[in-house]
């Protein structure tokens, strides 16, 4: 729901200032208002349903109750309805299903709590929400306490940090009062756990969800890329109406939208399931097919991504070679002109294919990789020379190795839930770091950043989006090009991340000289020495690199860097 400020005035022209927008249940339509209550209606005209909810914490809409429209309900293709507040009542009008008038009850009481504060298991860093909401007589007053003792400027019925640290860990209550009462809720524990945090990466911007038309409130599915050339992330909405959106790198705006063509558009459109970008910035999306013999799969291209040009097809056709598959939800693209890679992955089956140019056309090769079904079906990411990385949610990470030539494939790399997080998905590979970065829907919803070596894949760092998924969400998505990540998580919302390094530890250089030792580094990191390896460790102060340390016969320390 979109809130829009503006001042009494008589003059012809005024000047009206958007506010923080209200996030509501999927299907809301038609809505109704009453300020002095803080209560807004919505009409939901496929269930046929009016619901009524408390906003007057815009940020955080709570549903009261919900009221069937007159029964046996009947279709509302059209989906007509009206909503009205007057005379204390609401009014809700339904093509086919009717108009029902709802009294509000008389809130003529003391405070009580109708939600009460949960209690919070966050990662260190994240954002953390605790909410309350009460009926009674209004206005209604909240303050927050922590410990018992009153939070200061906490006077809402949400409370928000947007980094939880060691010291935000305790015991959260609120209290609501009015003029007939005072009642207190509910104790909510906040736990804060140990994650891992580094210079590898710093959130540079986010856009909460419902913030803005490219990033809804609404689980919505996109697939994501970034343009090669121009830097610019692009958003494919996968969900309803086909729909591309140009977003600034810098601050996560977006800026266009870009033309599709005809068969794209209004109802029975083909649907778009992914989108890449190629070399020369080039933009390529791909359609969904649940069966490529039965219906071709259509690869579209845009030049770029200014924004003036319709797409073309450039492949129309069964990227499995008469092998029965879902196709067009996983893509990646690489190359140009005669160097370009297009990489389709199948989802339910184990087999992928790429299209390389052929004269003017298009030419599919299919490939086998002895692993479960399912394990190629998510979003693809072109790894170092002939191989790709892809991840599942559930499934394991792999590392896949192909020859075009001959037309075989094989396994370069497992890394099962012990080496790797199993509910990480999808992944995105940044080749001068050797970093992959992925969402997990777990705990706090974070974005993992992860290095290669050839021995494990250490997690690095830990970023953050600016709100929490529900538990159990799904549909994220990430793209990675040069030094910048974004991702998206419905109910979380959408982030650029930038990545300064590999997260490859420092090297602690030792050299003897004369009666003592001389300890050397670069970058900027602290030493630290102890007496076990065990710890504690402590800081030295005042030590830079060239640090010289002298020990008495029979003495031993130990030393590390830190960040």
């Amino acid at each position: 729901v979109l809130r829009v400020s503006f001042p009494t005035s008589s003059a012809l022209s005024i000047t009206a200032t958007s506010l923080s927008p209200i996030t509501l249940a999927e299907g809301i339509g038609p809505i109704a208002f009453n300020a002095s209550s803080s209560r807004l209606i919505g009409l939901n005209v496929e269930s046929h349903r009016l619901l009524i909810f408390d906003v007057s914490s815009p940020s955080s809409a709570l549903l009261l109750g919900q009221m069937s429209m007159p029964e046996p309900s009947s279709p509302n293709a059209a989906g007509i309805g009206q909503t009205a507040f007057g005379g204390g009542r609401f009014y809700a009008l339904e093509s086919q299903n009717g108009l029902i008038a709802v009294a509000l009850a008389s809130e003529t009481s003391a405070p009580e709590f109708v939600e009460q504060p949960a209690d919070l298991d966050v990662l260190e860093g994240a954002p953390v929400f605790f909410a309350a909401s009460a009926l009674g007589q209004q206005p209604i007053r909240f303050q927050w306490t922590v410990g018992e003792s009153p939070i200061p400027g906490e006077t809402n019925r949400v409370l928000r940090f947007d980094s939880a640290s060691g010291t935000n860990a305790g015991v959260y209550q609120v209290v609501a009062s009015n003029s007939l009462g005072t009642v207190t809720s509910r104790e909510a524990q906040l736990t804060v756990l140990e994650s891992v945090r580094s210079k590898v990466a710093s959130r540079a911007w986010a856009v909460a969800p419902g913030a803005a038309s490219h990033v809804p409130a609404s689980p919505v599915a996109m697939a994501m890329t970034v343009n090669r050339q121009s830097g610019n992330l692009v958003l494919l909405h996968r969900e309803g109406n086909n729909t591309v959106f140009v977003v600034d790198p810098a601050n996560g705006d977006a800026v266009r939208v870009l033309s599709l063509a005809s068969e794209l558009l209004g109802p029975g459109a083909f649907r778009l399931g992914s989108i890449a970008s190629a070399d020369d910035g080039a933009i390529y999306a791909s359609t969904i097919s649940q069966d490529g013999v039965a219906t071709p799969v259509r690869i579209y291209r845009w030049p770029n991504d200014d924004g003036n040009a319709t797409p073309g097809v450039v492949f129309a056709g069964d990227p499995g070679l008469g092998a029965a598959s879902s196709w067009g939800s996983g893509m990646a693209v690489r190359g140009s002109g005669p160097t370009l890679e297009i990489l389709l992955t199948s989802e339910q089956g184990n087999s992928f294919s790429i299209l390389t140019p052929n004269g003017a056309t298009l030419s599919a090769r299919r490939f086998q990789v002895d692993v479960p079904p399912g394990s190629l079906g998510s979003v693809p990411a072109f790894g170092q020379g002939a191989s790709f990385w892809v991840k599942p949610q559930n499934s394991a990470l792999l590392s896949i190795g192909f020859n075009l030539a001959s037309g075989l494939a094989s396994v370069l790399r497992t890394a099962g839930p012990d080496d790797y997080p199993a509910e990480a998905a999808p992944i995105a590979f940044l080749d001068g770091f050797s970093l992959l970065a992925s969402v997990h829907p777990g705990v706090s919803t974070p974005v993992l950043f992860h290095r290669i070596s050839n021995e494990d894949l250490a997690l690095v760092d830990t970023e953050f989006f600016p709100g929490i998924a529900p538990p159990g969400s799904r549909l994220a998505s990430i793209a990675a090009h040069g030094k910048t990540v974004f991702a998206w998580m419905p109910g979380a919302g959408l982030v650029g991340i930038s990545v300064a390094g590999s997260g490859d530890p420092p090297m602690l250089n030792v050299s003897v000289e004369g009666d003592g030792f001389r300890l050397t580094w670069a970058g900027d990191f602290v030493l630290q020495t102890a007496l076990d390896p065990a710890g504690p460790w402590t800081d030295v102060s005042g030590a830079s690199s060239g640090h010289r340390v002298v020990f008495e016969s029979g003495q031993s320390r130990f030393f590390r860097l830190r960040e």
